[in-house]
């Protein structure tokens, strides 16, 4: 079976940022919508939220997520439309969630019979398969014959490759994650498991990586998470304390004062929170597993309510030093590009089979992802020594070469890499000299006191 990246076929998925069109048009309850899940659910918050948030995505996916998968963003949309609380949750109880899509089935007329719909699929495949060999095709021309005849989508099984990108370039750790999964989840386990001798202290991410639960394990843990974010006028900023107020950002604070940080919860709990974090840190426990359990977002369990108000704390001092420090976003703005950048070269890389992995073997995807890194490291590490090499002979030549100029520089060069070009192998034996990585630049602070004086 050859697994496509979800990435690059039609196959449905929450996009990683939802525009506000998009909210209106797709994922925002109407009058009759709320009115039905209203009778169905006998206005109770809780399931009234969960019935519209399945509903909205169903509708726009043709499939239903885990309540896990489903952005913050939906979750305020379907929760305003409503007209309920800021602290009201989606339930995630199994059998409810399974009544819920079943009624759902029923409101959109939608057929849930898997054995048809890989029938479907596999008729539409073949049919399409003299004409079309982009394994990408085929799968969008069965989606569209999925979608005609009125079946439930079935679950994706593909993967994408989860790199934890350092700002020296290079990638720490990689592995092969499900689709259908937030990356936030296994971003933790990575930086647990990466052995290297780099270890960061900061981590950014892209906006998904918000979760409320990941935001305080990531926190016990120290690690300071600062992910990119956008649509923050969308996020709640939550006081310590409800009669607290502000002089000039009081405005950006909820006024509800039930979404205020429980800091009691917090007292009788957090020596359960040490020991699930220690838990964690000596891998007893797997915090892809943890955090897939928080996700659930049970109000039943007493360590995800504790966890989520750890991180309604620290997301919302994030949140007040993303929109205090010009700087930081700057920084936060190159790390994730440079995390894009890198993610854009290793696909250039990967030319082989057009890039696909053609084996459902989960030890095998994840070798093919660590090799790629591999042969991505070298030729970084070869580009480096070519531009080194080329800076010295500039300031041999009298070129000044300051720091700020190093700075923009990356090795993400492709003009000087011979993809299809003789792979000889008859002087690997030959050991390569000693790489000496010293460059002279200029101090430009010195430079700046010279010039002052």
């Amino acid at each position: 079976m050859v697994v496509a990246s979800v990435e690059r076929t039609a196959y449905p998925r929450f996009k990683r940022i939802i525009s506000e069109r998009e909210l209106a048009q797709f994922f925002t309850p109407d009058e009759a919508e709320t009115a039905w899940a209203a009778k169905r659910t006998h206005d109770r918050p809780e399931s009234l939220l969960t019935l519209l948030v399945l509903l909205k995505s169903c509708a726009r996916l043709g499939c239903f997520p885990g309540l896990g998968e489903v952005p913050a963003l939906v979750v305020t949309r379907a929760r305003a439309a409503a007209g309920l609380p800021e602290n009201v949750m989606p339930l995630a109880e199994e059998r409810t969630v399974k009544r819920y899509r079943s009624w759902i089935r029923e409101y959109l007329g939608l057929a849930y019979d898997p054995a048809r719909a890989r029938g479907v699929a596999a008729a539409a495949m073949e049919e399409a398969a003299p004409v079309r060999a982009s394994v990408v095709d085929l799968v969008n021309v069965a989606l569209e014959e999925l979608v005609r005849a009125g079946l439930e989508l079935p679950g994706y099984y593909g993967g994408i490759a989860h790199h934890l990108v350092a700002d020296t370039y290079v990638a720490l750790f990689s592995r092969f994650v499900p689709c259908g999964v937030w990356e936030a989840v296994y971003l933790i386990d990575s930086l647990l498991q990466n052995q290297s001798a780099a270890q960061p202290e900061q981590v950014h991410a892209d906006t998904q990586g918000q979760s409320f639960p990941v935001f305080g394990l990531a926190h016990v843990l120290g690690i300071d998470r600062l992910p990119r974010i956008r649509n923050f006028q969308d996020l709640t900023f939550h006081r310590p304390d409800p009669a607290v107020r502000y002089q000039h950002i009081d405005q950006l604070f909820s006024t509800d004062p039930r979404t205020a940080i429980d800091w009691g919860l917090l007292r009788r709990h957090w020596p359960d929170l040490m020991q699930v974090a220690l838990s964690v840190k000596q891998g007893t426990v797997s915090s892809v597993t943890l955090l897939r359990r928080l996700n659930n977002r049970s109000h039943k369990n007493q360590i995800y309510q504790a966890f989520r108000e750890v991180g309604r704390a620290v997301r919302t001092a994030v949140l007040l030093r993303y929109l205090s420090d010009p700087q930081l976003r700057e920084q936060i703005q190159r790390a994730t590009n440079k995390a894009e950048a890198y993610n854009g070269f290793t696909k250039w890389l990967h030319f082989g089979n057009a890039g696909w992995l053609t084996s459902r073997d989960p030890e095998l995807q994840d070798k093919a992802v660590k090799f790629l890194d591999l042969v991505a490291a070298s030729v970084i590490f070869s580009t480096t020594i070519d531009m080194t090499r080329t800076l010295r002979q500039m300031t041999r030549e009298g070129w000044t070469i300051r720091a700020s100029d190093l700075a923009v520089l990356s090795p993400y060069r492709r003009e000087n890499v011979l993809r299809f070009g003789d792979y000889t192998t008859d002087q690997l034996h030959i050991p390569p000299p000693a790489y000496n990585p010293t460059l002279r630049i200029t101090d430009e602070a010195c430079t700046e006191a010279t010039a002052r004086r």
